[in-house]
């Protein structure tokens, strides 16, 4: 799903875009490209993700499942500007190899040459299908794609592989004040009614608010 979005959509051209041609030499002699099936969660960076709510079970069994068996699934990974090898893919495996396994734990991994656009692409569509993310998490990081393209929401929004109406919308809901966000991503409200809430002045709709909820 996330090759055949990168792969169908061309990459425009931003600034920042960091060098992959050359090869990238872990501190113990390592190279990592695209046979890499392995690195040591040591040299691994998890910056980038556009979830800021994490909800998850702690009885889930996730964490155990990591413990006893390892990771199963490779975590994507790429150099990014800075010229540091982070996961843009796979935040919460990477979080708990970390801790149940230790940082010397050859972490499964994906190595892609991917420019920052495609990493936001990438993560928020991963992180559409495999997390549930919030309604205002997926359009902070859609708006931090939207300027990375110019501000051009049909690139975006076939980049995403969104309509350009929910583009719009999950654009539209930023414009809520903190505790109208706050009461959307827990359902208190509905998108329909964020999204009318969205429309009027910061200043009145915590009032608005406060009637509807």
């Amino acid at each position: 799903m996330i090759e055949a979005t990168i792969q169908e959509v061309s990459t425009p051209a931003i600034q920042g875009v960091v060098n992959t041609t050359l090869p990238y030499r872990l501190s113990n002699g390592q190279v990592v490209d695209e046979n890499t099936t392995t690195v040591p969660l040591k040299y691994l960076q998890t910056k980038e993700n556009p979830r800021t709510v994490f909800d998850y079970d702690s009885n889930d069994g996730f964490d155990q499942s990591i413990k006893e068996h390892g990771v199963q699934t490779p975590v994507l990974i790429a150099v990014d500007e800075e010229s540091d090898l982070i996961v843009f893919v796979g935040g919460r495996r990477t979080r708990s190899a970390r801790t149940q396994l230790g940082e010397n734990y050859n972490m499964p991994v994906r190595f892609m040459r991917l420019n920052l656009t495609q990493r936001r692409a990438a993560a928020l569509i991963e992180n559409y299908h495999r997390e549930n993310p919030s309604l205002t998490e997926e359009g902070n990081h859609a708006s931090k794609l939207l300027g990375a393209l110019g501000n051009n929401r049909d690139a975006t929004a076939k980049y995403l592989g969104w309509t350009r109406s929910k583009l719009d919308t999950r654009l539209a809901i930023l414009a809520l004040i903190d505790i109208a966000q706050v009461a959307l991503n827990s359902r208190q409200i509905s998108l329909g009614i964020a999204e009318l809430l969205a429309t009027l002045p910061k200043e009145k709709q915590a009032a608005v608010l406060a009637i509807i909820q």
